[in-house]
C-alpha cells in the first residue's frame, strides 16, 4: 500500500515526498541555521564604525534566508539518502522518504546535486565576489561529511556547530563591513567571541535534541553527544551554558556595545537555562518541544540585542 502523506494530503504522494524530505514545511529547520547568521550579520551591523544603510542590512538578511533555505534542504536530502540505513533503526526517523522506499537513492542523489547546484548559483549570484565563495569552498562539502561522522564518532554536533557558525561568521563579512580586515583587533577578538558563542547554543540545543533518539542510538551504535555525555548531561550542558555566557561578555566588552546588548545577551543567556533546566531528557517530545523554544528564543534575543544596540 503506498504511503499517503498525513502533511500534504493534497499532494501527489510522489510530490508530497519531496517536499518532506527538504523540510522547508517546517520553519524551524531554516530558523536554527538562520538566526545564527543574522546574529553574525548583526553584529558586523553594530560593531561597525560607520552607518550601515537599513535597506543594505535587509538585503543582505533576505539574500542570507534564500541560502539558509536551499541550504538546509540540500544537507536534509544529503542526510536522509546517506543515512537511510541508519534511519530505519530509529523511530522518529523511519518514516522519512527514502527510507520508507517513497524516494529511490538513485531520485534522491539526483534531486541533492540539483540543490547542490541551486545553492552554488544563488550564493555566488547574491554575493559575486570570489573571497565569499563560501559555498563551494565549504558549505558544500562541509554538508557532505557531516552525515558520516554519526557512524564512526560521537562528535557529529561539534562539526554541525562549526559548519553552522562558519556560514555565521562569512555572512557577517558580507553585509558591508569585514571584520576580517578591519585591522581592529577587539573587534575582531569580538566577533570571534560571539561566533565561538553561537556555535555553544547550537551544540547544547542539538545535544537536547538527540536525546529524544539515544535509546535507538546506543542500541545500534548510532554516535552522538547526547551517547558521549551518558550520566552526567546537564553538569556538562550547563557548563557549555556558562562558558556561552564568558563568551557573550567578552565580546560586548571587546567592541564596546552598550546596555541593549547586554539586556539581549542576558536575556538569551536566560533562556538556555531555563532549557536545559526544564527539559526531560528522558522524554523524546520534550527533548524536541525545548530544541525548538531554544533556538527561536535565544536566538532572537541576542539578535534582538544587537539590534537595539545599532539603533540606538
Amino acid at each position: 500500500m503506498a504511503f499517503k502523506s498525513s502533511t500534504f494530503p493534497s499532494l501527489p504522494s510522489s510530490a508530497a515526498a519531496y517536499v518532506e524530505l527538504t523540510r522547508l514545511h517546517r520553519p524551524l529547520g531554516t530558523l536554527v541555521l538562520f538566526l545564527p547568521i543574522v546574529n553574525g550579520i548583526l553584529h558586523s551591523v553594530a560593531v561597525t564604525p560607520y552607518q550601515l544603510p537599513t535597506n543594505q542590512v535587509l538585503d543582505c538578511a533576505i539574500k542570507w534566508l534564500l541560502i539558509s533555505a536551499v541550504w538546509l534542504a540540500f544537507g536534509c536530502v544529503t542526510d536522509d539518502v546517506i543515512d537511510q540505513d541508519l534511519d530505519r533503526k530509529v523511530l522518529r526517523c523511519r518514516n522519512r522518504p527514502v527510507a520508507r522506499g517513497a524516494i529511490s537513492t538513485t531520485q534522491g542523489f539526483i534531486f541533492a546535486a540539483t540543490l547542490a547546484i541551486a545553492f552554488a548559483v544563488i550564493s555566488l549570484w547574491s554575493f559575486p565576489s570570489p573571497k565569499f565563495a563560501w559555498c563551494l569552498s565549504i558549505g558544500i562539502p562541509g554538508t557532505l561529511i557531516y552525515p558520516f561522522l554519526k557512524r564512526f564518532t560521537n562528535y557529529a554536533q561539534l562539526f554541525l556547530a562549526l559548519l553552522y557558525t562558519s556560514a555565521s561568521f562569512h555572512a557577517s563579512r558580507t553585509v558591508g563591513f569585514d571584520v576580517l580586515h578591519s585591522g581592529s583587533l577587539p573587534l575582531l577578538r569580538s566577533n570571534l567571541s560571539i561566533m565561538g558563542a553561537l556555535a555553544l547554543n547550537n551544540i547544547i540545543l542539538e545535544t537536547i535534541y538527540m536525546h529524544a533518539d539515544l535509546e535507538d542510538d546506543i542500541k545500534h551504535g548510532i554516535g552522538s553527544l547526547a551517547v558521549r555525555i551518558q550520566g552526567s548531561p546537564k553538569q556538562v550542558l550547563f557548563t557549555l551554558a556558562l562558558v556561552y555566557q564568558i563568551l557573550l561578555i567578552i565580546s560586548g566588552v571587546s567592541a564596546g556595545l552598550d546596555t541593549y546588548y547586554f539586556i539581549g545577551a542576558v536575556c538569551a543567556s536566560v533562556s538556555q537555562l531555563y532549557c536545559i533546566a526544564f527539559v526531560n531528557l528522558a522524554g523524546p517530545k520534550s527533548c524536541q518541544q525545548y530544541f525548538r523554544v531554544g533556538n527561536a528564543i535565544v536566538g532572537t534575543f541576542l539578535a534582538l540585542g544587537l539590534y537595539a544596540d545599532h539603533a540606538a
